[in-house]
């Protein structure tokens, strides 16, 4: 008899494990993976196993999604870059051996849904030498970033206004794009 209970208890636990771990799979599932599913769909796997990403352009812009992990709700994002300046960022060797940072000018916007909330953005602005990331949303308007120094937020913002334009272009792609 004691047998008989124990083994009942022992499968409602196995049952409820069951249960839940089935219920965050799909609250993933819903909430986290068909939002990049959705736009995945619209391109090209690029069949690089090491770093696969779905690849497409798209009205001048390059689109790349990577997907999120599995149960994870932290990563994947959604990237977009205007296509002339797909490999425009580049390190070069300086004259001392050491790495140069050498970019022609441009926008790259990175975008991640969110399960809860906002889908969140931010740009890399390229110039000559250097480039500082910045945070947006679909306003358009610089998000100082709190690990950065007060000083780096300056120049973001300076380079985030100097930049405006290719924002705005950006976001307008991939809103039109992403269908956001």
């Amino acid at each position: 008899m004691r047998s008989k209970s124990v083994s009942k208890r022992v499968i409602a636990i196995i049952l409820i494990i069951v249960l839940v771990f089935g219920g965050i799979n799909l609250f993933w599932y819903g909430f986290k993976y068909l939002p990049f599913k959705k736009i995945a769909d619209k391109m090209q796997l690029n069949g690089d196993p090491e770093m696969p990403r779905y690849v497409c352009e798209y009205d001048g812009y390059v689109f790349r999604v990577k997907m999120p992990g599995y149960l994870s709700f932290q990563t994947g994002f959604i990237y977009a870059v205007d296509k002339d300046h797909v490999d425009a960022a580049a390190y070069i060797e300086g004259e001392n051996g050491e790495l140069v940072e050498m970019n022609t000018p441009h926008v790259d916007l990175f975008a991640w849904p969110q399960v809860f909330g906002d889908t969140e953005y931010g740009v890399t602005i390229y110039e000559d030498t250097y480039s500082v990331w910045a945070g947006t949303n679909l306003e358009e308007e610089f998000l100082p970033d709190e690990s950065m120094t007060d000083e780096e937020n300056a120049l973001a913002a300076e380079l985030f206004e100097k930049h405006r334009s290719e924002i705005h272009d950006v976001m307008q792609a991939a809103a039109k794009f992403c269908g956001w």
